[in-house]
């Protein structure tokens, strides 16, 4: 079970997780000082049941409430306050309980009772820590991106994984986060508190069994942790493929991990050079724009994603600046365009990399281009002076795309001249 207890009054905030520890000493029970908090953690863990107080230090914790229904809906809500006139409002919001402080024990243990939304138990040993080391380090829980308040938290965690389960003493550790130091009091201590929150942040996911800590030494379960890094080493083909000469790439401490995997790779090529990919895509630009392989048409998860390789295709392959790319495919002007183009460029190479292709793409020094020797184009063709098909018109030419008409013009220019 995993609950939440918001109060700005630290004193009411240990009572209450207190007694809920009590219920369930098993389960995550996450505090939060105020409102903003509250929807941080909201965002991140699916909440059973919300203890809260409706006078927070920056909101009212019956907002608070309705944003946190919005985010999850069959979340119990438990309203926990000296202030009665806002009963009526948690009525409308189907609340599990109004609490009048101080609360006793026995108030919290019959509202658990009595909670309009059953608890689904999850079965803790089931989840899995999954992680990713090529391309930048990141950890997720069924899907779910683990967020460190401490960066050298996650380091500790990157380090570990890149041991492989061996078990690592306290200098040791030391000297992967601060090579520069010289192992004294102050770094050894600021590892211990490392130690304890990252085994707090595991705990709270419901992966702490992911760690194993052992006299004075740590390391990974192998045997809960889901990683490519891993799945590269034990052969597997899919993990292969995903490894583009990049591992940790924020951490300077998995160089030598990275220099390993180059030889691997290129080991691997002499011994069997037959075995390198010599598939292309075909991209038909005339009529509705489609893009496939073995005469399987490639699945585009966003239509924004979709829009960007026929961006690229139209412009032959050569490098285009993304600032370019995005001032002509997005209306919007805001900071926000550069997260969106972001998780846009990331679905657009998820689809490529299920068929193999993601290495198409080339991006570099903030510019994306193709390897055009991975694609059979008819506007190529077109353009290189082969044979124009019947088909081949200038209005039909990306037609769902207002950008091109500069390309049609070429083309009618091209066809005119014939």
């Amino acid at each position: 079970m995993i609950t939440l207890t918001v109060d700005g009054n630290p004193e009411d905030l240990s009572i209450i997780s207190g007694i809920l520890t009590d219920i369930d000493s098993d389960g995550d029970h996450i505090r939060a000082e105020s409102g903003s908090k509250a929807l941080e953690i909201a965002d991140q863990y699916q909440l059973d049941v919300v203890f809260i107080n409706t006078d927070l230090p920056d909101s009212e914790g019956i907002e608070i409430a309705e944003k946190i229904l919005l985010r999850q809906s069959e979340t119990n809500i438990v309203f926990v306050t000296r202030d009665a006139s806002y009963a009526v409002r948690a009525f409308g919001l189907f609340a599990s309980g109004y609490l009048m402080k101080p609360v006793s024990d026995q108030d919290i243990r019959s509202t658990m009772r009595n909670l309009r939304y059953s608890i689904k138990q999850a079965d803790k040993k089931s989840r899995r820590l999954e992680v990713r080391c090529f391309g930048t380090f990141e950890v997720f829980v069924n899907g779910v991106p683990i967020t460190f308040e401490r960066s050298k938290t996650k380091q500790l965690l990157a380090y570990l994984i890149d041991r492989q389960g061996d078990l690592c003493d306290i200098p040791q550790m030391v000297c992967a986060l601060w090579p520069e130091s010289d192992g004294g009091p102050t770094a050894t201590n600021y590892l211990r508190r490392l130690i304890s929150h990252l085994q707090s942040v595991l705990n709270m996911h419901g992966v702490g069994e992911a760690i194993i800590r052992s006299w004075g030494k740590m390391g990974i379960n192998k045997t809960m942790v889901d990683c490519d890094y891993y799945d590269y080493l034990a052969g597997k083909p899919e993990a292969a493929a995903k490894f583009k000469g990049e591992y940790m790439s924020q951490y300077s401490m998995g160089e030598m991990t990275l220099a390993s995997l180059m030889m691997r790779q290129y080991e691997a090529e002499q011994e069997a050079p037959e075995v390198k990919k010599e598939r292309r895509l075909t991209v038909k630009c005339f009529g509705k724009f489609e893009v496939d392989m073995d005469d399987e048409p490639l699945i585009f998860s966003r239509r924004k994603s979709r829009e960007v390789f026929a961006f690229l295709i139209d412009r032959q392959g050569a490098p285009c600046f993304v600032n370019e790319i995005t001032d002509i495919l997005w209306k919007e002007t805001d900071d926000s365009v550069k997260h969106i183009f972001r998780t846009v460029l990331y679905e657009l190479r998820k689809s490529l990399d299920k068929i193999g292709m993601e290495d198409v793409i080339i991006r570099k020094h903030r510019q994306l281009a193709l390897k055009r020797d991975r694609i059979d184009c008819d506007f190529w063709k077109l353009l290189s002076g082969d044979k124009v098909a019947d088909e081949i018109k200038p209005d039909r030419y990306l037609r769902e795309y207002a950008w091109a008409e500069p390309s049609r013009e070429t083309i009618r220019s091209l066809l005119g001249n014939e």
